[in-house]
């Protein structure tokens, strides 16, 4: 074949390549130019709505456990409180505002009590036990079965109670009898009934935390403020009606004329000299032996507010001074809480649309964990949090619902106070091989 004729095949040959290399040369760059563009992602269905929602609420859920420092809890003593040990939370947030050695074991004494209320309304909600029972009185958890210093409701040979008489008793009277009456009732003795209050605070996380008892009478009974508070705020939270039904029950008339014959009924106030003193109080619990000094576990509501207090080991030469103590420290505590304080409510839910490489679908939504953020701030920073989004350029290939691709981080001021991780809507399929290395290559000219 002579040179005319090669030209003759080749040229034409030259030119298709050439042609096939344009080509693909423009399909490249309009796939460059459509990745460039972020299309709206479809709309979820309904199923991958409820699969989106459990997710967030399983991640509201732990995120939300236990208490959260801040960066202004403060170690300080200026509000010279009488109590060798202190902390203040925000319930809503979980959020610490305030401690004073709050990691010192001392015994709870008569707070206690609260966990055994809280065993109780959590097997009042399975059902099988209700507040109108009859519930029966062994010789065990008789007053006159009792120390002599006990705290009692005046539990008694042949009377009738019912559960709801019982908790009332240990809410307002702190009555070591009816802490007695209701092991027995729910566990059949004391000793199983220990090991379930034990076995219940250690489902809590809590490690110091410890019960031999389940009055608070022995000293043998261990917690620390941190540790109490953590309890206390998950009790207030999971059994809210607690509140209005016994801790803030002013007084409580008991033996009842059911109960006894001709004599009038034994009439005790309330132990929580807080009541009626200090605005938005409505609980908790007080507790008290020498070797804890005067404990009282704290909490008052003020229009959507809520906020806890445990003191522990307070000064006292007596009753008198011990109680004047706790409404001082109380006082204190709550003053700075509701003060000093407020909390941020999130109103925006968060939603980014963010392209997806080597998948699929072409975009979808990252969207914030925790949809109804509630963040404990300080009041001058109440108009001023500032919401930034770290959001990645792409995501690529497979993914599922649920899956972190960046963070909401809210600011006072300069500094951090809170990040939020942004989870993705939906799931995401791998596309092809070969489409994955092309967006692979394609990412480069983005």
């Amino acid at each position: 074949m002579n040179v005319k004729d090669l030209k003759k095949y080749l040229v034409p040959a030259l030119i298709s390549v050439e042609a096939v290399v344009i080509l693909l040369i423009v399909l490249f760059v309009s796939h460059v130019l459509s990745l460039r563009k972020i299309s709206e992602p479809l709309v979820l269905d309904e199923e991958e709505q409820i699969e989106l929602s459990s997710l967030r609420a399983e991640s509201f859920k732990e995120r939300n456990e236990g208490l959260k420092a801040t960066p202004y809890e403060k170690e300080e003593h200026s509000l010279n409180l009488t109590a060798a040990s202190a902390i203040l939370l925000d319930v809503d947030t979980g959020a610490v505002i305030y401690k004073k050695n709050a990691d010192e074991p001392i015994p709870p004494a008569s707070m206690t009590k609260l966990v055994v209320m809280y065993i109780a309304f959590k097997e009042i909600a399975t059902g099988r036990i209700h507040y109108d029972d009859i519930v029966p009185l062994p010789k065990e958890c008789w007053a006159s079965s009792l120390p002599a210093d006990s705290s009692l409701m005046f539990l008694g040979k042949g009377q009738t109670v019912t559960l709801k008489e019982l908790l009332t008793g240990l809410a307002v009277a702190s009555g070591n009898d009816a802490a007695v009456a209701i092991a027995y009732y729910i566990a059949g003795g004391v000793e199983p009934f220990v090991a379930r209050m034990n076995a219940e605070v250690r489902a809590l996380g809590l490690t110091v935390t410890h019960f031999v008892e389940p009055s608070g009478y022995s000293e043998l009974n261990m917690t620390t403020a941190r540790e109490f508070a953590t309890f206390a705020r998950k009790y207030v939270t999971d059994y809210p009606d607690s509140i209005n039904l016994f801790h803030s029950c002013r007084e409580i008339y008991y033996p009842t004329e059911k109960n006894i014959r001709g004599a009038k009924p034994i009439h005790q106030k309330n132990t929580n000299p807080l009541l009626g003193k200090v605005e938005g109080v409505d609980g908790l619990k007080t507790g008290f032996i020498y070797e804890s000094g005067y404990n009282l576990a704290l909490t008052a509501r003020r229009g959507n507010r809520r906020y806890l207090s445990i003191t522990m080991r307070g000064g006292g030469k007596g009753t008198a001074q011990g109680q004047a103590n706790r409404v001082k420290d109380g006082s204190a505590l709550l003053n700075l809480a509701f003060g000093s304080f407020d909390t941020f409510r999130e109103s925006n839910d968060y939603a980014f649309t963010v392209r997806v490489l080597g998948s699929k679908i072409k975009a979808a939504r990252l969207v914030s964990a925790e949809p109804k953020l509630k963040l404990t701030i300080p009041v001058a920073y109440s108009d001023h949090i500032e919401v930034r989004a770290k959001i990645p350029p792409y995501i690529f290939g497979e993914n599922k619902v649920g899956s972190i691709y960046g963070q909401l981080e809210y600011y006072c001021g300069d500094e951090i106070i809170e990040s939020v991780p942004l989870i993705l809507d939906r799931n995401t399929k791998a596309s092809s091989s070969f489409m994955q290395a092309i967006d692979r290559f394609s990412v480069r000219f983005l």
